[in-house]
């Protein structure tokens, strides 16, 4: 529960939302699991400890597979899970955040190329139903652009309310949201991407200075 007085003390990700305490989880297992790793290859594990070093790695692996198979169920089915009811919002939350440190954010690369806690949860749920995928990227998406459209110029402060922030944090969210491509994929099939359809009453819409 939110109200729980475990919470108190948990990690400051938590207050930010599950999505965002979930990819912390699989960022620092992901730095452990780095760093064991390359203690392996340089010899710093004697070999009477190389079967727990082996061993830590398969934890440290399921540890985040567990944690992306539980964001994935969060954002197919917000209603799962109580911290989770948001998590299209959530998401959209901690993407516009991410060049604020981009070293702590969901979509660096721990352990090199397409290891990002974003990513994987992008593959998880695309791997799950890819029609679900869509969905909760275009609620992604809706979230990004209905903050955005509040914005007059790219450094004014949009809402509070949604995903906040002002217009170059918001349209670095999408330029983060991109960095997966079956993402990028299902953003430009949605029917506000870009251009009107040219049979739309928008299309014959003509703009001018």
């Amino acid at each position: 529960s939110p109200s729980s007085r475990s919470l108190e003390t948990a990690p400051s990700q938590v207050k930010l939302g599950l999505v965002s305490y979930l990819g912390g989880c699989h960022k620092r297992a992901g730095e452990e699991l780095k760093e064991v790793r390359n203690k392996i290859k340089s010899g710093g594990a004697k070999k009477k400890a190389d079967d727990g070093a082996e061993e830590l790695c398969g934890i440290l692996e399921e540890i985040r597979n567990q944690v992306v198979s539980y964001a994935a169920s969060s954002l197919m089915v917000p209603d799962l899970f109580e911290l989770g009811n948001d998590a299209p919002l959530q998401l959209a939350k901690c993407l516009s955040t991410t060049s604020t440190d981009p070293a702590s954010s969901i979509t660096f690369d721990v352990l090199g190329k397409n290891s990002s806690f974003y990513y994987c949860v992008c593959e998880e749920l695309h791997s799950q139903d890819e029609d679900s995928f869509g969905t909760v990227m275009a609620d992604v998406v809706k979230h990004i652009t209905d903050s955005l459209s509040k914005c007059n110029s790219l450094l004014d402060e949009g809402s509070n309310e949604g995903v906040g922030g002002n217009g170059l944090f918001l349209t670095s969210a999408l330029r983060e949201l991109c960095t997966n491509k079956k993402a990028t994929a299902s953003l430009a099939k949605l029917p506000s991407f870009l251009l009107p359809p040219a049979n739309a009453p928008a299309a014959n819409e003509r703009v001018g200075p």
